[in-house]
């Protein structure tokens, strides 16, 4: 887990994201996210290589209000275009989908985090993704397909 204090500012790629300012920047500009897409990128930031699954995402990003799965995607798209993650022939570079079960970061690690770290018990369950390697899953006709991390 990426421990975030207000001083902290995390650094992937050529981005830089104030958690507690609610901003995200790109070479010193301002990239334009709405408030949920920041809370989503501040929630898989936090932990990287895990996969945050889409209930946790609806309970902490919209804690107190009944919406469906088509809002995480609605506001996973507008994030993925903000960061230029594009699915093509290498593979996201910033947030993978798991299909099933929730998405994950895998952009540059924070300085300073310890992707084995335990992640706080609250958060419910969670999978680590391989730092490193292949990660398998499936293609929409049952064949395997493969990402391999940038």
């Amino acid at each position: 887990m990426t421990v975030l204090t207000i001083s902290n500012s995390v650094r992937f790629l050529d981005f830089e994201f104030f958690p507690y300012q609610r901003r995200l920047e790109r070479g010193g500009a301002g990239v334009h996210l709405s408030s949920r897409g920041l809370d989503i990128l501040r929630i898989l930031i936090s932990r990287p290589g895990e996969v945050v699954g889409k209930q946790e995402l609806l309970d902490r990003v919209w804690p107190h209000a009944v919406v469906e799965e088509n809002s995480i995607r609605f506001h996973m798209v507008a994030l993925r275009r903000a960061l230029g993650d594009r699915v093509g022939d290498s593979g996201p570079r910033v947030i993978v989908t798991v299909p099933g079960r929730g998405y994950c970061f895998v952009g540059a690690a924070p300085e300073g985090a310890d992707p084995n770290r335990a992640a706080p018990q609250d958060s419910g369950p969670r999978t680590r993704l391989a730092a490193s390697g292949w990660i398998v899953g499936r293609n929409g006709d049952g064949g395997r397909r493969h990402l391999r991390r940038p």
